[in-house]
């Protein structure tokens, strides 16, 4: 992941180290835990990393 421009080492191993103890279950979920900018959610958006991910925590009902 380190080699994505705009994707640090840190944000890399904070990603890693908090997918290991669950799966994300939203971009939203994925950028508090991990502890990364929305910045790094857009590079990784871009990439394709998170292409069936919701944006949000939230369930549609409607």
């Amino acid at each position: 992941m380190t080699s994505l421009q705009g994707l640090g080492e840190n944000a890399a191993i904070n990603i890693q180290n908090e997918r290991e103890k669950g799966e994300f279950i939203s971009k939203e979920d994925l950028r508090k835990r991990a502890k990364v900018s929305k910045p790094v959610i857009e590079v990784l958006t871009n990439h394709g990393s998170l292409e069936r991910m919701s944006d949000r925590n939230q369930l549609s009902l409607f």
